[in-house]
């Protein structure tokens, strides 16, 4: 029986939402039926609705699929590094890595959203302790401070991702978290 638990649910499911990607990189979204989506999979649509309830349905769940991929991107990065320096530059490297590689799917997702919810999940990935620890060493003791420093840092992020994508995404990864860096830092003297 195919049900979501079974594998070839899943690669059904993975292969599906990897062909929406690839016709995002040259159709417009609005473009993109289900009939055309289908069409691209060859899959049939009774196979789609078995999946998916709808076009905003599978939307959302090519959205949650890339928020895990992320976030799994970010444990690695989490794991790999010793130093919150390095941890921190990892992270946001990867984050701006993996918007740019899926900057068509990004490009619509912002204009379906008032917000980018990525970021409020980023901020439940493991390295939100050193937000806090961040807080900590400039005398914000109090969780609920530090929850105020770790919103503000991940607004203001936001905001760059939306102009970057709105923009095309013309800066490089590095570049933008040299922008970033650059921000925080006159943030701080403004301040």
């Amino acid at each position: 029986m195919n049900t979501k638990n079974n594998r070839k649910f899943q690669e059904t499911d993975a292969h599906i939402c990897a062909t929406f990607l690839d016709l995002l990189e040259t159709h417009d979204f609005d473009n993109i039926s289900i009939s055309l989506l289908c069409q691209k999979a060859g899959i049939t649509r009774a196979t789609f609705y078995s999946h998916f309830g709808d076009m905003n349905h599978f939307f959302d769940a090519v959205a949650q699929r890339l928020f895990l991929e992320l976030r799994d991107e970010d444990c690695a990065n989490f794991r790999k590094m010793d130093s919150q320096g390095e941890l921190h530059h990892a992270s946001i490297l990867s984050l701006f890595e993996h918007i740019l590689k899926y900057r068509s799917f990004y490009q619509v997702y912002i204009t379906r959203v008032s917000q980018l919810p990525f970021l409020s999940v980023v901020a439940t990935f493991e390295h939100a302790d050193g937000i806090h620890q961040y807080a900590v060493r400039h005398g914000i003791t109090s969780a609920r401070q530090a929850n105020y420093c770790a919103i503000f840092y991940y607004t203001g992020l936001t905001a760059m991702i939306r102009m970057w994508l709105e923009d095309g995404c013309p800066e490089t990864p590095e570049e933008m978290y040299q922008l970033m860096l650059f921000q925080a830092k006159a943030n701080k003297n403004i301040f």
